[in-house]
């Protein structure tokens, strides 16, 4: 069964209840909601949390993913990410009732291969006590800068509910040959974000991520990634995240029905 989930860090330039209300008019019953986004709305009390989540009920979306989480590593605490602490994530995650946490590895923190193991395993057994899969995605300039090295983690982690988080812009970005995904573990993959953009890189590879483009209108040959991932199984739980800082101010659910539309286009074609 394939669930569509909308990667709501595309749109943040738009208050959360246009987000939710955008999910909902392009028929998307998932989203993910940035965790800084939420850990500022709990300081005005758990009720704040907890009307959001009604709000989004109210229109048949649930905030499934909490996303991302960094604080599982040693962190800058300069970084605004590191205001979310374990702590928080497990309150917020709790009121927001999510399934899933998206998990990123910061660059810088000094630790060895199998220490990044343990303290990925540690998170997961977090995770598991409250029901949510720990999801690590891998990009570019990060701790996990390519899907091999994200799928090395997760699979030494040895926790069911591990998983690789798989952007195509971030494995287009690294450079691997899409052999690395046809001979995967099998099931390693549990969540898709979909984007494009061209070959040449804009600035440094982190500020290139906020230069994506919508499914189809870039470079990427998505068509071969994405029927890998389908013929693998793993094109279950997917949504576009088109993370553009040049975008223009058209009204938040344009966007959503634009994005989601040049996705769909895509898929068509599989």
């Amino acid at each position: 069964m394939m669930d569509r989930i909308l990667w709501t860090a595309g749109y943040t330039r738009y208050p959360i209840d246009e987000r939710i209300a955008a999910a909902a008019a392009s028929g998307y019953s998932l989203i993910s909601i940035p965790s800084i986004e939420m850990v500022e709305l709990a300081s005005m009390g758990t009720g704040a949390l907890a009307d959001l989540r009604r709000r989004a009920e109210d229109q048949g979306v649930a905030i499934a993913v909490l996303d991302p989480v960094v604080t599982w590593l040693p962190v800058d605490p300069q970084w605004a990410l590191a205001r979310a602490s374990l702590n928080e994530i497990e309150r917020i995650g709790d009121i927001l009732r999510v399934s899933a946490l998206c998990v990123i590895a910061g660059r810088d923190h000094g630790l060895e291969h199998a220490d990044v193991v343990e303290r990925f395993g540690t998170l997961c057994d977090l995770a598991s006590r409250h029901g949510w899969t720990a999801a690590l995605e891998f990009a570019p300039g990060s701790g996990a800068p390519t899907f091999a090295s994200a799928v090395r983690i997760v699979s030494e982690s040895d926790r069911r509910n591990a998983t690789v988080l798989f952007d195509t812009r971030h494995f287009y970005r690294a450079g691997e040959p899409l052999s690395k995904l046809v001979n995967a573990p099998a099931g390693i993959i549990r969540y898709v974000q979909i984007s494009d953009t061209r070959t040449a890189v804009v600035g440094s590879i982190g500020r290139d991520a906020y230069n994506r483009l919508p499914p189809g209108q870039g470079d990427i040959d998505l068509i071969a990634v994405l029927s890998v991932l389908r013929e693998r199984g793993e094109l279950e739980m997917f949504g576009p995240e088109v993370i553009r800082s040049d975008r223009d101010e058209t009204d938040c659910k344009a966007r959503v029905a634009e994005d989601t539309a040049a996705m769909d286009a895509v898929l068509a074609e599989l």
